[in-house]
């Protein structure tokens, strides 16, 4: 069906023989803990992560658009009418009202029996948008004779994953916690075999999570001492209090029950994590001062070659005109060999005849 897509869109010759040849006997495989399955052919869909499969599905997809855009439903945005959405492989079909959103689901679904398309309707979800006080529709959306869920907001792929991973251990328990464990650990880098920036990012990472967890443990901590204090103290009962004044005229009260003083919690920990990070303060103000010092010293040495090199472009923009620098240039121009006898008698009458 795709290759007849090409056709009808004008696409043959070379581009389309190329195409052709790429999907015409693919096959494939599935990798499982550095094992390959068997092969298999694949007949649908289009290969996951080319380059060139988002081209071939919205050339594909290209007429249900135009089918969707005829029926002239939708919402009014600005100046343009806005029936769907897609990204990628995904479409978002958008309708004023109920009867509208499904007769746009019926185009969807005699279009996808014309090209022998299938949609999974598990992953495709209703919402409907309205004000709090508006009830929400009992409209029953079908897809052919299949009814689609209706849903306050779409789950993303991460929540998705999440229910997954909650079914597992309901099901499985920790033999399947055991399987993830060992499943992660094959995909563990040890640090010496990370450069300097994956280094910096996972410590960032396990300094955050370090930081994360002793928080929550301390909140732990401020509860549990809390209710042991509550416990401790008898708040059905109340404490008589006795007020006794003394000769000074000085009062004061008193209670047959022990008072409970409230004191902050100061663990261990949070002083260590006040350490840590003070170190850390000290070695970025270091880091800091070096880096600062050692600016200062390249602006120098550039400033001494800067002006090393001025005073050399200066040196041979001069023109030399005594009467020895005379003298090499016209034995330079001449071709002598300067050092020879007659070349140093030469040069003597030539010198005498520039000083004369």
């Amino acid at each position: 069906m795709m290759l007849y897509k090409l056709l009808l869109n004008k696409i043959d010759g070379k581009l389309y023989n190329s195409v052709k040849s790429i999907y015409q006997s693919s096959e494939s495989c599935v990798r499982i803990n550095g094992k390959l399955t068997s092969w298999f052919c694949c007949k649908t869909g289009v290969k996951q992560g080319d380059n060139l499969s988002p081209t071939l599905f919205s050339i594909f997809i290209n007429d249900l658009v135009q089918e969707i855009n005829d029926l002239n439903l939708g919402v009014d945005l600005l100046e343009t009418k806005l029936s769907l959405l897609l990204y990628a492989d995904d479409i978002a079909l958008v309708a004023k009202s109920a009867e509208d959103l499904q007769c746009m689901l019926n185009t969807l679904h005699q279009w996808c029996k014309r090209w022998r398309v299938l949609i999974n309707t598990d992953k495709s979800k209703c919402i409907h948008f309205r004000k709090p006080r508006t009830k929400e529709t009992n409209f029953e959306f079908t897809i052919g004779k299949n009814k689609l869920e209706k849903v306050k907001m779409a789950k993303s792929k991460s929540q998705r994953m999440k229910e997954y991973r909650e079914r597992k251990k309901a099901s499985l328990g920790e033999k399947w916690l055991i399987q993830e464990s060992n499943r992660t650990r094959e995909y563990y880098k040890p640090t010496s075999q990370l450069n300097s920036k994956e280094k910096k990012a996972r410590r960032e990472r396990i300094r955050d999570n370090v930081s994360a967890y002793r928080k929550r443990q301390i909140t732990l901590l401020n509860k549990t001492n809390n209710v042991a204090l509550l416990n401790e103290a008898d708040l059905d009962e109340p404490n008589p209090v006795v007020l006794i004044a003394d000769e000074n005229g000085v009062s004061s009260t008193s209670t047959n029950q022990p008072l409970i003083v409230k004191m902050p919690l100061i663990s261990a920990k949070s002083k260590g994590g006040k350490k840590r990070a003070s170190h850390a303060l000290k070695r970025a103000t270091n880091e800091i001062r070096n880096l600062k010092t050692h600016n200062k010293n390249l602006k120098k040495s550039q400033n001494t070659l800067r002006k090393r090199l001025e005073r050399e472009k200066k040196r041979n923009s001069e023109k030399k005109n005594t009467p020895r620098s005379k003298t090499d240039a016209l034995i330079q121009r001449a071709g002598l060999t300067p050092g020879t006898r007659n070349t140093e008698n030469i040069r003597k009458k030539l010198l005498y005849a520039e000083c004369v």
